[in-house]
């Protein structure tokens, strides 16, 4: 910090110099006084602007809170955006979680009304027994004219059975025992394997053929979408978090570079005072420039 001080004397007497008359720059100390606290009060005003700010301190407020450094280094218009932009993307980030939330559950019905698990476990013990790795040891199953195990052998036994063959009967994946996130992305992800269980599966085949896995059945399309809808929620979500972090990184440079700014600024402020010289009152007047 650099300051220059400049004062400018008036000669102020009530007689002048050697016995001459008073100075023509004479002037009343009542008028003065009246500007001395005139320039006293504006000089005071220029001395509280100058204060000088923390740069890590609002640099500290802003990554806590987006704006708050803005607020500590007296910009508020700064402080309005960055806070602004706080509160949208988080109000984002709400709003598509939800949206996210609510085509998820909409997908899931889905899949449960269409996605039939029996049929799917009726194609891996009709695989077994061609492959004969279905044995004596197992529990005993019937198949129905629709090519579904009967509803009275279907019992968790057979199905834990089942789950055991899979590997066998030269399935990748393993059908998880409870509906999980990772149960409703398999059943249209690998429709090699899972796609005999969808409602509208022309036969229990047709997914057999490598050249029909890229024909989509209306409902495994259907569902597909409502998968890649939901994730594009997520996802917007997912950005807005990032926003939120980088909205809290500018914010923070922002105002440790203001804070810094603000200190380097040039200032100037005003004093006035009488000092006798020899024989003489002179109006001293003081220019203080800082920077």
């Amino acid at each position: 910090m650099r300051v220059l001080v400049i004062f400018l004397m008036l000669l102020m007497s009530s007689r002048g110099m050697a016995g001459t008359n008073p100075s023509p720059i004479d002037l009343n100390p009542t008028r003065f006084a009246l500007l001395s606290r005139a320039m006293q009060a504006d000089s005071g005003q220029t001395v509280k602007q100058i204060q000088r700010k923390s740069g890590i301190k609002a640099a500290l407020f802003s990554v806590v809170l987006p704006g708050a450094g803005q607020a500590y280094n007296g910009s508020y218009w700064k402080t309005a955006v960055f806070a602004g932009l706080e509160i949208a993307f988080w109000t984002a980030n709400v709003v598509y979680n939800k949206k996210g939330d609510d085509e998820d559950v909409r997908m899931r019905h889905f899949g449960d009304a269409h996605w039939n698990e029996r049929k799917y476990w009726s194609k891996v013990y009709s695989k077994a027994v061609a492959e004969g790795v279905w044995s004596d040891s197992d529990p005993t199953v019937q198949i129905g004219t629709d090519n579904l195990i009967l509803e009275s052998y279907y019992t968790q036994d057979v199905i834990n059975a089942l789950r055991q063959k899979e590997a066998q009967v030269g399935y990748t994946h393993t059908l998880p025992d409870t509906k999980t996130q990772q149960y409703y992305e398999m059943i249209y992800k690998y429709l090699h394997q899972f796609g005999v269980g969808w409602d509208d599966a022309p036969d229990f085949n047709y997914y057999d053929d490598i050249n029909n896995l890229r024909k989509l059945t209306p409902h495994i399309s259907a569902y597909r979408s409502m998968r890649d809808r939901s994730n594009g929620y997520y996802d917007v979500a997912t950005n807005m978090v990032i926003l939120v972090m980088v909205n809290h990184l500018a914010s923070m440079f922002e105002a440790a570079y203001s804070a810094k700014a603000h200190n380097k600024k040039y200032h100037l402020s005003i004093d006035t005072h009488r000092q006798r010289v020899g024989y003489e009152v002179v109006n001293m007047y003081g220019l203080n420039l800082s920077w």
